[in-house]
């Protein structure tokens, strides 16, 4: 490869998002694991700075038109790492953003692929249409979903399904450190009475265990939720913690007796660590995560296995192996894992 850098690494990065970050961590060491040297790489970020200190890797403002034209025109891939970006179910602005970015890095003569990504779900005939003009351009697709391989399959478009990125950071020590002291809990805000409901269950799983809850934020907004239903008397929190990293994630799970959640990192860290989750899928990604690991849901819509079919590392070791793969059929000029 001739260019400045090998890969641009785009996601939903510097905005505070505890699962986003995670995921920046783990593309970041799956890239590394392929050989690809930090130099050779730049991260867009909403907080470049930050980003470049926190990360060691160089960064560019993904708001900056110049600043991505810049980083493309110098740069053999773009590499969409993890999240659900094709979407518009939060806003179309997402799918009008991520879509723009892949049809300037074929301006720009800079290749984009995907890993790890949830595709959908979609509210408008224009936001589907923007990804699909998108994503059909990829060199590579690779999903963590049944239901985005589907949408794939309905767009006549292929790709490869592996575990979220999340488990590639998967450890021999996860939940070796358990005591079983608390019930950890994360809500997030949403339409609906949804939050408040799974708030009420929280605390009746607390009572009937006889442990305190612990309110996990996986970003700002969960926060301000947390603090918010804790002092109205709805959610009795014994504490509150916002983790800044693996180190306080590990910290807080392995106090674990179980979780109850709705973010889907939160989930996945709960599997990771080896702790039991009762999942609150707000959105498909959720729901589909917990069918495929088999945990319980709220409301409840399925029964199950509680357990994983796959512990945490067998599943960190498929994402290694996978990315190994496609990064060489990317770098080979092979898109096996991209089909039509």
């Amino acid at each position: 490869m001739s260019r400045r850098f090998d890969v641009a690494l785009l996601g939903y990065y510097g905005f505070g998002n505890l699962g986003d970050d995670l995921l920046l961590e783990a593309f970041l060491g799956l890239l590394r694991d392929a050989g690809v040297p930090e130099d050779r790489l730049i991260v867009f970020s909403s907080t470049p700075l930050e980003t470049r200190s926190r990360c060691s890797v160089q960064s560019a403002d993904r708001w900056s038109p110049a600043s991505l034209w810049a980083a493309l025109r110098r740069s053999e891939t773009l590499l969409y790492g993890g999240g659900g970006l094709f979407q518009d179910a939060t806003s179309i602005r997402s799918a009008v953003y991520y879509a723009s970015v892949a049809h300037m890095a074929r301006m720009a003569g800079c290749a984009p692929w995907s890993f790890g990504q949830s595709f959908g779900p979609f509210r408008t005939k224009t936001g589907e249409v923007l990804s699909r003009s998108a994503v059909r351009r990829m060199s590579v697709r690779g999903v963590r979903d049944r239901r985005s391989l589907e949408i794939l399959k309905s767009w006549g478009l292929s790709g490869v399904l592996t575990p979220d990125a999340v488990f590639s950071l998967a450890s021999e020590e996860a939940g070796s450190e358990k005591r079983g002291e608390v019930l950890l809990v994360n809500l997030r805000p949403w339409p609906g009475d949804l939050t408040i409901r799974a708030a009420a269950e929280a605390g009746r799983l607390s009572e009937e265990a006889g442990i305190p809850l612990v309110g996990v934020a996986m970003s700002a907004g969960d926060e301000v939720l947390l603090r918010s239903l804790r002092d109205s008397g709805t959610l009795p929190c014994a504490d509150i913690f916002r983790p800044a990293g693996m180190q306080d994630v590990r910290r807080l799970w392995s106090d674990a007796a179980g979780s109850f959640g709705m973010r889907l990192h939160f989930c996945i860290l709960s599997a990771l660590f080896d702790v039991s989750c009762t999942a609150v899928p707000y959105d498909p990604k959720v729901a589909g995560f917990a069918q495929d690991m088999g945990m319980p849901c709220f409301p409840e819509t399925r029964t199950g296995e509680r357990r994983p079919r796959r512990t945490a590392r067998e599943l960190g070791g498929e994402v290694r192996s996978e990315f190994l793969n496609a990064w060489r059929d990317l770098r080979d000029g092979n898109t096996a894992h991209s089909g039509n």
